[in-house]
């Protein structure tokens, strides 16, 4: 175990062996000018981890998820985003939703080509409004071409800007956690860091109420 302090007190985490980058500079963020775009108070050579747990410590949980997001690699990162995606589901899911759901975890058992388009006819056949509709697009532009599987031959390849999966991921996470019941978003928030914690130490970030924990 290591201990990251992260100003409000020192957290006892495991080693992310997940995360590739030892600088936050190196996350892949989108850039301001000639600096990557940080949270505020975030040291581009701060390691990320140290960065997270500190913004998570401080309650800046969108900040928090936004730098997982994107420390995480992309499938590891789309399937954090499927665990939150479903603890978001209830009875009146509508099932083009439950299908863009079941398409992101398919991709993730087995991140192949007709998979990720399998991804885009998902998202295309409802609204992509969703945390499950999201974390479907996130798969999607995980690689590939941003043009959709049924375009012509003749229309060429757009390969996706390479933020384009850690920023959906960040986005179907944050909306999992505060659109049904924003009073209630902090502890999903903890939730959902728990679990990005615990896939970023290799694990499943299964947890009681979340989705199986086969291992992406």
């Amino acid at each position: 175990m290591s201990v990251v302090e992260t100003g409000d007190g020192a957290v006892v985490t495991g080693r992310w062996t997940k995360v590739r980058v030892e600088r936050v500079a190196d996350l892949g963020l989108p850039w301001d000018g000639d600096r990557p775009k940080l949270p505020e108070g975030v040291s581009p050579a701060e390691a990320p981890q140290a960065a997270i747990e500190r913004l998570a410590g401080a309650d800046r949980f969108a900040e928090a998820v936004t730098l997982l997001a994107f420390a995480l690699p992309k499938r590891e990162a789309v399937w954090w985003a499927c665990l939150a995606s479903r603890f978001d589901l209830d009875e009146e899911t509508p099932p083009a939703v439950l299908a863009c759901l079941e398409a992101a975890e398919a991709w993730v058992y087995k991140p192949v080509e007709e998979r990720r388009q399998a991804c885009y006819r998902a998202v295309d056949a409802t609204r992509p409004h969703s945390p499950a509709a999201l974390t479907a697009l996130a798969a999607a532009w995980s690689g590939g071409s941003l043009v959709p599987p049924e375009a012509a031959d003749t229309v060429p390849a757009v390969p996706p800007e390479e933020s384009l999966t850690a920023r959906t991921v960040a986005n179907a996470i944050v909306l999992a956690a505060v659109t049904r019941d924003p009073a209630g978003a902090p502890d999903r928030f903890r939730r959902f860091l728990a679990q990005g914690r615990n896939i970023a130490e290799g694990g499943t970030g299964a947890m009681e109420g979340s989705a199986p924990g086969a291992k992406p």
